[in-house]
C-alpha cells in the first residue's frame, strides 16, 4: 500500500490529553510516515468497517486535521476517519454504505518499525459534538472544524485514495458512484498530476531562460558576498506566526512584533553555553518590534530559544534550530512553538477544592482569576504547619506547570470560625510551582503537586 499526499492542511499538534490540550506544541511535519499512514488506513478499514455489512471492496477516506510524532510511544493523528463500502458494477465501484469517525487515535511504535493503534478518542454525536470535539482536539479543533465542514477537500481526497487502491490491487475501476449521483470518473494519481504541473513548469522555465539571459547574471551578483545583506526568507521554518527572519550579513536576525499593549516581555536565549555556535550580539525593543541578532562563534548547529514571559510564566516559547557553517548562517533546520492553554481549556479540571492525599490536613482551593491565571489559596492548621498562601498562578508552558511567585504568607488564626480574616501577610515574596500529574491511562487528573521554591524537594501531592 502506497503513501499519497493526503493532509488537509499544515500539521500540528502536540501533548493533547481527553481532559484537553495541556499546552500546544506546533511542529514542522507535514504528513504521516509510511507505518503511521498504514496503521491508520487498516485501522480505519478493519475497526470502523465493522459497523457495516461487508462489500466487495472497503476504501477509508482519511481527512487529516494534525499529525504529531515526535513521541514514538503516542503518536497522535486527529481528523475524520471515513470509510465506504463499495461493490463492483463493470468498471464502477457503487457505494453501498459508509460512515465518518472523527477523533483523536494514538498510536504507538513496535520493535519492527511498524505502528499499532492503542486508543481511539472519538467526538461524540449530536448535541456533544461540539464539547467533546474542543476536548479532544483542543487547540487545533479550529483546524479540524474546517477540514470536517470541507465537502470538497474530502471528495478530493475519497476519489484519489479510491485511484490508489484501484492501482495497488490491479482491478480495473474507472469511476465510482453514489446512490441517487452521477458516477465520478477517478483522477490521476497524485505523482501523475505533480509531474504534469512539474513539466509545464520546467516549459515555461526553458522559455524564461531562453528570452532573458541577463537575468542569470543579475542573480548571481544578487548571491554574492560582496553585496551589502544576504537575504533568506525562514518564516516558513518559524512557523508563519508573525515573526520575520533574515540572514544579514552572516547573521541571523529575528524580529518580533509586539503589541501595545501586551503584558508581558520577549527574552532572547542569551546563548552562553560553552559548546553554542551563535552569541546574542543584541536584542532590543524598538517601535513596536523586538529585535534578536544572534552572530555566528563556531560552525554547528544549534538550539536558541525565544521566550515571551508574563506574570513570571512563559506563556509562548519559540525554539530554532540554526545552523553555521564556515562562520556564517546558513539556515534554519528545524524548531518548534509551544504555548500556554487558555484558562477556558482547563478551568473545569483544576478549580475547586483539592485535599492533601496523605493526611488530608493541608488544603488547596483553586479559582478563576478573571484578570489571567488561577487564584490558588493553600491552608494548613494550626496543628499542621499554621500558614495560609495566597497567591495568582500562571501555567508556564516551558516547564508545563503552573507557577506562582509575590504570594502572601499568613498565620493560621486560632478560632474555630473559618470566616475570621488572617490578618497581615507575614510577607509577601511566596513563590513555587503546581503540577499536573495525570492518571497511567492519561485520560484526566490523577493529582497536583506542589513544591515552594524554599524547599522544591518536598512535595505535596493534593486530589479531589
Amino acid at each position: 500500500m502506497k503513501k499519497k499526499m493526503i493532509t488537509a492542511a499544515a500539521i500540528g499538534c502536540a501533548m493533547i490529553m481527553a481532559f484537553g490540550s495541556v499546552h500546544a506544541s506546533e511542529s514542522i511535519s507535514k504528513e504521516m510516515s509510511d507505518p503511521v499512514y498504514e496503521a491508520v488506513y487498516n485501522y480505519t478499514v478493519d475497526e470502523f468497517g465493522k459497523y457495516f455489512d461487508k462489500t466487495q471492496v472497503s476504501i477509508p477516506c482519511l481527512v487529516i486535521a494534525g499529525v504529531d510524532e515526535s513521541d514514538p510511544d503516542d503518536i497522535l493523528v486527529g481528523g475524520d476517519f471515513e470509510i465506504f463500502n463499495y461493490d463492483i458494477d463493470g468498471d464502477t465501484l457503487v457505494t453501498q454504505s459508509g460512515g465518518s469517525f472523527p477523533g483523536m487515535l494514538h498510536l504507538t511504535t513496535n520493535e519492527d518499525g511498524s505502528c499499532t493503534v492503542t486508543k481511539a478518542d472519538m467526538v461524540e454525536d449530536g448535541e456533544g459534538f461540539t464539547e467533546s470535539a474542543q476536548n479532544i482536539f483542543g487547540d487545533l479543533y479550529e483546524e479540524f472544524m474546517e477540514i470536517y465542514s470541507d465537502s470538497d477537500a474530502k471528495d478530493d481526497i475519497r476519489a484519489h485514495m479510491i485511484t490508489d487502491y484501484v492501482i495497488d490491487n490491479g482491478i480495473d475501476i474507472a469511476a465510482y458512484q453514489d446512490y441517487g449521483w452521477d458516477p465520478v470518473v477517478l483522477p490521476a494519481p497524485y505523482e501523475d498530476e505533480e509531474m504534469l504541473a512539474d513539466e509545464a513548469d520546467l516549459s515555461e522555465d526553458d522559455a524564461a531562460l531562453v528570452e532573458d539571459d541577463t537575468a542569470l547574471s543579475e542573480d548571481d551578483a544578487a548571491l554574492s558576498e560582496d553585496d551589502a545583506a544576504l537575504f533568506e526568507d525562514i518564516s516558513e521554518a518559524i512557523d508563519e506566526r508573525g515573526i520575520e527572519g533574515e540572514i544579514l550579513d552572516g547573521n541571523y536576525v529575528l524580529r518580533v512584533p509586539v503589541d501595545a499593549d501586551d503584558p508581558g516581555e520577549w527574552i532572547a536565549d542569551d546563548m552562553s553555553q560553552d559548546d553554542s555556535v551563535v552569541k546574542l550580539a543584541s536584542a532590543e525593543l524598538k517601535d513596536g518590534v523586538y529585535t534578536i541578532t544572534y552572530e555566528p562563534t563556531g560552525d554547528g548547529v544549534i538550539t536558541a530559544a525565544v521566550r515571551h514571559i508574563t506574570n513570571g510564566a512563559c506563556d509562548r516559547l519559540y525554539t530554532y534550530d540554526l545552523e553555521v557553517k564556515d562562520g556564517k548562517a546558513t539556515g534554519v533546520t528545524g524548531g518548534s512553538y509551544t504555548e500556554s492553554p487558555s484558562n477556558e481549556m482547563i478551568s473545569e479540571y483544576i478549580t475547586g477544592e483539592w485535599l492533601e492525599a496523605e493526611t488530608q490536613f493541608t488544603q488547596a482551593e483553586i479559582i478563576d482569576n478573571p484578570a489571567g491565571g488561577f487564584d490558588v489559596t493553600i491552608i494548613s492548621p494550626a496543628t499542621h504547619g499554621s500558614f495560609i498562601i495566597k497567591a495568582t498562578m500562571y501555567y508556564d508552558c516551558e516547564t508545563d506547570n503552573f507557577v506562582y511567585e509575590n504570594g502572601s504568607v499568613y498565620e493560621v488564626p486560632i478560632t474555630d470560625s473559618e470566616e475570621e480574616d488572617p490578618g497581615e501577610a507575614v510577607r509577601t515574596d511566596a513563590s513555587g510551582t503546581i503540577t499536573i500529574i495525570p492518571d497511567e491511562a492519561q485520560e484526566k487528573i490523577a493529582s497536583l503537586e506542589w513544591r515552594t521554591s524554599e524547599n522544591p524537594e518536598d512535595a505535596v501531592a493534593f486530589v479531589k
